[in-house]
């Protein structure tokens, strides 16, 4: 006889992927989760009904730890090519766990003994001192635009050595894509499910895409307001850096009021409109939301100062 809330050994006499057929005292009972075939498994009864056992399906419910070791077992292939699946066993459960697509290359190798952790979402795999097996932190890598996912503001694209799909950050500047256009993508490491995260290293934004030329040579213009921070604008606009826009907001909005303060309205409203046309582009088409995770606290001023240009 089994009870509530107590601990027994169960031989288990069939398993399948999703349930398992286990045996105590001569007596069947099924168990809705694969187990290993022929193991001797410890297992926490939940509640009895009748002839009916309900099983506590917590393979980790000796423990109040986190993260645990398991065995790596396999890779399943799902035909995903955003996520991947492998098997791993712990106390004789054999567990599915969801790991990133690129994960399921030949060339990824799983070590024998994997670390997962528990999270709301199931089971996650972890990995101490991660280092992926081709790309290296900052370095440019060669990838095929493959398609976009609009509401995401990303890039599909395909390495051509391994015929592996990424996900890439669409630049704030690309208004249109061209499938099966080669173009250098960064990688800067990986997010908290291990998807490779790639930002976009070529493309450029010029200022004459935002201003007109006369609108260009005011901003230029030395009106002998921190000449530092100007010749930092000028120098990111010359040489094409992303960032003078970031740096373009901050100088017009202390040029303007400092003409304001010295009675040069029409000069102080000329930039301000500037400002209010760069900060409405850089909005419009989600600037900050192209930056990497890295650089976005650091830019949290300028956005704030942007939403309050905005709002003038």
């Amino acid at each position: 006889m089994l009870f509530t809330d107590k601990i027994y050994e169960f031989k288990v006499v069939q398993s399948e992927r999703n349930h398992s057929i286990v045996e105590y005292k001569g007596k069947t009972y099924y168990y809705p989760a694969q187990l290993k075939e022929l193991d001797t498994v410890e297992l926490k009864v939940q509640s009895v009904e009748g002839d009916k056992v309900f099983f506590d399906l917590d393979p980790f419910f000796k423990s109040d730890e986190n993260i645990f070791k398991v065995k790596f077992l396999e890779k399943i292939d799902n035909q995903n090519l955003t996520f991947g699946i492998i098997k791993v066993e712990y106390n004789s459960h054999i567990l599915e766990v969801k790991v990133a697509g690129w994960m399921m290359d030949n060339e990824f190798k799983f070590d024998e003994n994997l670390s997962v952790r528990k999270s709301k979402y199931g089971l996650k795999i972890f990995i101490e001192n991660f280092e992926h097996y081709k790309f290296q932190i900052n370095e440019k890598y060669e990838f095929e635009i493959i398609d976009e996912i609009i509401e995401k503001n990303q890039l599909i694209v395909l390495d051509p050595e391994t015929n592996t799909q990424y996900r890439a950050k669409k630049h704030f500047s690309k208004n249109f894509i061209k499938p099966g256009s080669k173009q250098l993508f960064r990688y800067v490491g990986v997010d908290s499910n291990y998807n490779v995260r790639l930002v976009d290293s070529e493309s450029k934004m010029k200022a004459n895409l935002i201003f007109r030329d006369e609108e260009i040579d005011a901003i230029k213009f030395d009106y002998l307001v921190n000449s530092d921070l100007r010749k930092k604008l000028i120098e990111q606009i010359d040489d094409e850096d992303n960032f003078w826009l970031m740096t373009a907001v901050k100088y017009l909005f202390e040029v303007s009021l400092e003409l304001f303060n010295r009675f040069k309205y029409n000069d102080a409203l000329k930039l301000n409109n500037l400002n209010m046309k760069l900060c409405g582009f850089m909005v419009n088409k989600n600037f900050f939301g192209s930056l990497p995770n890295s650089l976005k606290e650091k830019s949290n001023r300028v956005f704030n100062l942007i939403k309050d240009t905005l709002k003038s």
